[in-house]
């Protein structure tokens, strides 16, 4: 198992593809970020944890980014692993769903938002 190896690995990708955002690559980033995710499930052990974090940065940068329903996508994401892994994450858990229910607040979903 590489399990450090793979974390730096998932390290420098983060990074790398926050930069490429910030410097106005939007789509390319925004499929790199999906890739990213979605390997983050596929590792051995998955990064549960990791991933609710990484949910919580992307849907900030997102928002930065006006891509609301990407960062409404993250942020669902993210609680939803949160919800069925029972994972012990409540910042990440109340950040996510303050996201969520701040886009259901906006689009008048107020049934949701309860």
């Amino acid at each position: 198992m590489n399990y450090g190896k793979d974390m730096k690995e998932i390290n420098q990708r983060f990074f790398a593809t926050l930069d490429k955002l910030q410097k106005g690559d939007l789509n390319s980033s925004i499929a790199d970020f999906d890739k990213l995710l979605s390997d983050m499930l596929t590792m051995n052990p998955p990064l549960l944890d990791n991933y609710a974090e990484v949910c919580n940065a992307l849907t900030f940068y997102m928002e930065q980014n006006g891509q609301w329903e990407k960062a409404f996508e993250y942020a669902e994401k993210g609680y939803k692993l949160i919800q069925d892994k029972n994972l012990n994450s409540p910042f990440y858990q109340t950040n996510l769903l303050v996201k969520m229910c701040g886009q259901y607040n906006y689009y008048g979903q107020y049934d949701k938002v309860l």
